[in-house]
């Protein structure tokens, strides 16, 4: 569906958004978790040096570095578009947001996806330079709309467009512009992952019954595409955050972590994938946190309904849709979780 006043999307078949974002997700947990194994550090100053960085945080979106190094809580934002390589001149959206929240001691994650079709207010958009309300996904096309089109761009008004919905400062962020994820996933071997809902392919046609199993690459990628469940985008973000979780935890049971040479390929091919900004380096960022395991990573769905707006879906805020922001500001979502478990993706 196209968003009123932005030139048409780019046409054709896209590169699986959503994969490429949970691929570099997953090479960024895979880092982070690596700190013990022999020359980790060697492997995270090369993966440095693949990684592309930009000014993708503008004015008051970034909190500045403390003083003495990387200390928590700290916030991620993690984004993935459609953009491909050849077709610049096309308008593209995001349809991946995700915020990592790391809590003060820095070993536990909290993973928040943000509904592509939440309504927001964004400030800047191309019809009304004073901004408007549309979906939040749109703020990425507004942001980089050229010709050509400019990804970095997109990628500051979405900041600004997150920050004003959620109150938060970030101190890293990061872009996935690649389709990767077979390779990733088949250099794993394959990635086990349970199936919560019966789920039929419309692209293969194939049907994954409730249950844990091993995919392969194509399988994989096939399920956690598919969204055409009673919920919509609701199961389809819940899947691609288990897939997230299940490549750390493939890496872990394979032994990835623990042989440098196999790790270094994941990681070069991921860093040049990203294109990161922090005001830390990379390095620092990804030992800071490498005490993260899989069972301190938490899954989380915002609170949200569906509405009808003038024949257009969208995502709408409830009640308990700011408190949970105000539980990501104040590094409280332990405490929050107590009262709200439902919004955890199990």
């Amino acid at each position: 569906m196209g968003t009123a006043g932005v030139p048409r999307w780019g046409a054709g078949p896209r590169a699986p958004l959503w994969a490429r974002l949970c691929v570099g997700i997953g090479a960024f947990l895979l880092l982070i978790s690596g700190g013990g194994l022999v020359g980790g550090r060697l492997l995270l100053d090369r993966y440095e040096a693949s990684v592309r960085r930009a000014d993708l945080l503008p004015d008051g979106t970034a909190r500045d570095a403390r003083p003495g190094g990387v200390q928590g809580p700290l916030n991620l934002l993690l984004v993935g578009s459609d953009l491909r390589q050849g077709l610049e001149n096309e308008v593209w959206r995001s349809d991946t947001i995700m915020i990592v929240h790391v809590n003060d001691r820095l070993d536990r994650a909290y993973v928040l996806s943000i509904p592509r079709d939440l309504q927001v207010r964004i400030p800047r958009c191309i019809e009304a330079p004073d901004g408007c309300v549309d979906k939040i996904n749109a703020a990425f096309a507004f942001g980089g709309v050229g010709p050509p089109f400019d990804p970095v761009r997109g990628y500051q008004l979405l900041a600004e467009t997150v920050r004003d919905l959620t109150g938060l400062r970030f101190d890293a962020a990061g872009i996935v512009d690649f389709t990767g994820f077979t390779r990733l996933v088949g250099a794993l071997g394959g990635v086990r992952m349970c199936v919560d809902v019966e789920t039929t392919s419309i692209h293969s046609g194939m049907t994954w019954e409730p249950g844990c199993q091993d995919f392969n690459e194509h399988a994989a990628l096939d399920y956690i595409r598919q969204r055409e469940y009673p919920d919509g985008d609701v199961t389809r973000q819940r899947h691609q955050q288990q897939f997230v979780k299940a490549v750390l935890q493939q890496a872990l049971a394979r032994g990835v972590l623990s042989d440098p040479g196999r790790l270094d390929r994941l990681i070069r091919t991921a860093g040049q994938s990203l294109t990161i900004a922090s005001p830390y380096p990379t390095s620092a960022l990804f030992l800071a946190l490498r005490g993260i395991r899989p069972e301190n990573i938490t899954l989380l769905q915002l609170p949200a309904t569906s509405d009808w707006i003038d024949g257009i879906a969208y995502a709408e805020p409830v009640a308990r849709t700011e408190p949970m922001f105000a539980a990501l500001r104040e590094d409280r979502l332990d405490r929050y979780l107590i009262d709200n478990p439902d919004v955890v993706n199990r």
